[in-house]
C-alpha cells in the first residue's frame, strides 16, 4: 500500500466524513485497531514507507478504551456495481426510478448501503451478522427488479435489513419485515434509518413462527402488542403480501415445522381469508428462500416434510432453481413478470461470499 493510498485512507476516515453535513458515525475503537494494523502490514509487505499520520492514529486507537459490549460491533459499508463490467449498473436514482412514479428516495447513497453488524455472534444475535445467503438474496433483488418491483412483500427473519433495502430500491411496493429477535428488530429499524429509509415503504414487527392460521391472523397477533406497531388498518396495507422472502432459515431442524406452518399462512391462507380479500391483483403469492448449504439433512428435511403433507387443501410445493434458470427468465409465478434492462448486480470485495457461492441454494416455495 502506497503513502498516497495510506493519506487517502486516513482522509476518508477521519477528515471527508465529518466535512458533510450529516456525517456517519464515527469508526468505533475496535475497528480501527482492526483495520489500521491491518493497513500497516499491507504497507510494509509492499516495502512501502508507513505514513506519520497513518502511525498516530494507530497509536490513539491502541490507548482508546474499548466498551465490552460494542466489541465485535462496527459500521459496514458494500458497495455493488454490476457482475458484467467494471462500471456500476444502476446509480441509485435508476434504482428508485423503477419503484412507483410517487415513492421518495430510498437508498442511503448511489450503489452502496451501511449497516451496523456483530461479527461476533457470541454478542449480538444470528440476525446482525452478515450472512452470505442475505448478500445473495440482495443481489437477486438488484439483478431482477421483477421479483419484487411493485410488489406487496414480506420479510422472514429480516436480519440486518440488506434484504429489505435492496428490495426497496428494486421497487418493492411495500415491505413487512419480521424476525422473531426484539434485538434484531432494534437493529433493524437502526440500519433501516441509516439508510434513510422512508417508514412510508415497510413495517417492522416481531413474528414468531408457528401455528396460524392465515394473513389477518399474522396481523391480529401483531397489532398493538410490539414495540413496532403496525399502522391503523387499510384495505391498501392490510392486502396480503404476494412475495415472502428469506434468507438462510433453514439452518435449524427444530423450526422446520414452524417455517412451514407460517408459508402455508402466507402463501396458501384459509378459505374465510380468500373470501375476504378485495385485492385485484392476478399475481400469485410466491416463497423465495436462498439457503447456504451447511447441513443438507436440514434442507430434505424442509423438502421431504412439505412432498409427505396429505392435507389436500393447504399444500405447498418447493421447487429447487438454479441461478442459470432465474437470470435466463424462467417463470416464478404464474403471471408473466415484467423484464427490462436486468442485468447481474453483485457485491464488491467481499471474500467469504465469493468463496461460498457454489453452497448458495435458491427455492421457490408456492401454494398448491
Amino acid at each position: 500500500m502506497t503513502p498516497a493510498a495510506q493519506h487517502s485512507l486516513i482522509n476518508c476516515l477521519f477528515e471527508h466524513f465529518h466535512s458533510t453535513p450529516h456525517p456517519p458515525p464515527p469508526p468505533p475503537p475496535h475497528f480501527l485497531q482492526r483495520l489500521l494494523r491491518a493497513v500497516i502490514l499491507a504497507a510494509e509487505a509492499d516495502n512501502q514507507p508507513v505514513i506519520e499520520p497513518l502511525m498516530d492514529a494507530f497509536s490513539t486507537a491502541l490507548t482508546t478504551t474499548i466498551n465490552q459490549k460494542e466489541a465485535g460491533w462496527s459500521y459496514n459499508t458494500y458497495t455493488y456495481s454490476s457482475f458484467s463490467s467494471s462500471t456500476p449498473s444502476h446509480t441509485d436514482q435508476q434504482l428508485t426510478n423503477n419503484h412507483n412514479n410517487n415513492s421518495s428516495n430510498h437508498s442511503h447513497g448511489p450503489n452502496h448501503l451501511t449497516l451496523h453488524l456483530s461479527s461476533n455472534l457470541l454478542e449480538g444475535s444470528t440476525g446482525c451478522f452478515p450472512w452470505e445467503a442475505g448478500f445473495r438474496l440482495s443481489e437477486l433483488f438488484l439483478s431482477l427488479p421483477h421479483l419484487v418491483r411493485h410488489k406487496r412483500c414480506l420479510e422472514l427473519g429480516c436480519g440486518s435489513g440488506m434484504a429489505a433495502i435492496s428490495a426497496l430500491r428494486a421497487g418493492a411496493a411495500h415491505i413487512w419485515c419480521t424476525d422473531g429477535d426484539q434485538q434484531t428488530l432494534d437493529n433493524f429499524q437502526h440500519n433501516m434509518d441509516l439508510n434513510n429509509v422512508s417508514k412510508q415503504f415497510y413495517d417492522v414487527f416481531q413474528l414468531k413462527w408457528g401455528d396460524i392460521d392465515d394473513w389477518e391472523d399474522v396481523l391480529t397477533r401483531n397489532r398493538g402488542r410490539d414495540r413496532y406497531k403496525l399502522p391503523p388498518s387499510d384495505s391498501t396495507i392490510y392486502k396480503p403480501p404476494e412475495m415472502i422472502y428469506g434468507a438462510d432459515l433453514l439452518y435449524d431442524p427444530s423450526a422446520i415445522p414452524g417455517l412451514i406452518s407460517v408459508l402455508k399462512a402466507l402463501l396458501i391462507g384459509t378459505k374465510n381469508e380468500k373470501e375476504r380479500c378485495t385485492t385485484t391483483s392476478t399475481t400469485k403469492r410466491m416463497g423465495l428462500l436462498v439457503t447456504a448449504l451447511r447441513n443438507e439433512s436440514t434442507m430434505q428435511q424442509f423438502i421431504d416434510t412439505i412432498e409427505r403433507d396429505t392435507n389436500s387443501s393447504s399444500r405447498l410445493h418447493v421447487r429447487h432453481i438454479t441461478e442459470e434458470e432465474l437470470f435466463q427468465g424462467a417463470p416464478t409465478t404464474d403471471q408473466e413478470e415484467e423484464r427490462e434492462e436486468e442485468e447481474e448486480v453483485r457485491f464488491d470485495y467481499i471474500p467469504s461470499l465469493e468463496q461460498g457461492r457454489q453452497r448458495l441454494v435458491i427455492h421457490i416455495v408456492t401454494g398448491i
